[in-house]
């Protein structure tokens, strides 16, 4: 009997704990990127601002109930290994709770591949699939609160099945859309093809991450059906998507600066370089002068806010084609 009762504090109790620890930790760092959101992106479109408080709001009620289900199990039935097999409301509100931040994320990057792609046909198969997965979420949880039994929830875990696969689904081909929609417009160019390789592995990876967090939980899910053990990849999943969402959000300045931004030139280190071992250097030193001065006009004209991630942005190589400020009399001389 004693074997018994500790086998069901380490199978039900244990990953309850851990899982909640980890959501703790994970919320620690919503807050860190949130923070540095604010700071960086504060001027963005009122719906990504929205979006990011909603996560949020989700993440820290999340955490509250999860923390609150260990007390009930560990502190308000201490000792009372019965209440270990039953489902509580806190028990039951896990996949909805994770769907109301899946949801929305899985949206803005469905969107996004419509914006890359063009294709609306993507869009509506992807919006498709996370309304599916977000219905599944609501009936697993409002199936749980209506009959809190924990036979009855265990002969409905199909729906979590369903659930978790459509999610992955889902991620998985926001990542391949995304792949594909943004490795068609490199342009041979060294510089924008690194720039547009650092975009492709901010969006590719950060979905398909998201897609394996959901597939190891259906996979841990079937493999430990007694047990809380999926728990493990469960409670931490609306933090994972918040994280992704945030992650991108924070890449994309830096990726601006590198669109538009002024190039430093040092016409010193030039001049010094020019007069090296040449008799020449005085016209030498003035010709550079003079290059530099047009380049640094026109990198001043370039200084724009440049998003990549939007559809028919100008090509950085076209914005920085040099243009050229002598008078037309003079262009034809040597």
């Amino acid at each position: 009997m004693a074997d018994d009762e500790a086998k069901i504090v380490r199978d039900f109790l244990g990953p309850v704990v851990l899982s909640t620890a980890i959501n703790t930790f994970l919320y620690g760092l919503c807050v860190s990127f949130f923070v540095q959101y604010q700071r960086i992106c504060n001027r963005d479109p009122l719906v990504n601002r929205v979006l990011v408080f909603w996560v949020l709001f989700v993440n820290t009620a999340h955490a509250a109930i999860s923390t609150y289900m260990v007390w009930y199990y560990s502190v308000e039935h201490f000792n009372d290994v019965a209440v270990l097999e039953s489902t509580p409301w806190p028990y039951v509100t896990i996949p909805v709770l994770a769907a109301c931040v899946a949801g929305p994320c899985q949206l803005f990057f469905a969107w996004r591949v419509k914006e890359l792609s063009g294709s609306w046909p993507m869009f509506y198969l992807l919006v498709t699939l996370t309304a599916a997965a977000t219905g599944m979420s609501i009936a697993i949880s409002a199936c749980g609160i209506l009959n809190p039994d924990a036979r009855t929830i265990q002969e409905r875990t199909y729906l979590l099945d369903i659930e978790l696969a459509l999610n992955s689904l889902c991620d998985a081909l926001i990542a391949v859309f995304l792949l594909f929609s943004l490795a068609g417009r490199r342009t041979g160019f060294k510089k924008t093809d690194t720039l547009i390789s650092r975009i492709i592995n901010t969006c590719v990876q950060t979905s398909f991450f998201n897609s394996l967090v959901s597939l190891g939980t259906l996979i841990v899910f079937n493999a430990t059906r007694r047990t809380n053990y999926c728990f493990l990849l469960a409670i931490p999943m609306g933090c994972i998507y918040s994280i992704a969402l945030l992650a991108f959000l924070l890449s994309r300045p830096g990726i601006r600066d590198k669109l538009g931004g002024v190039t430093e030139i040092d016409i010193d280190d030039l001049t010094r370089a020019a007069n090296r071992g040449n008799r020449r250097s005085i016209f030498r030193t003035a010709d550079i002068m003079k290059h530099t001065e047009v380049r640094i006009a026109v990198e001043q004209q370039v200084e724009m806010d440049v998003d990549p991630f939007v559809r028919n942005t100008p090509s950085p190589v076209m914005m920085k084609r040099p243009i050229s400020t002598e008078p037309d009399s003079e262009r034809g001389k040597p």
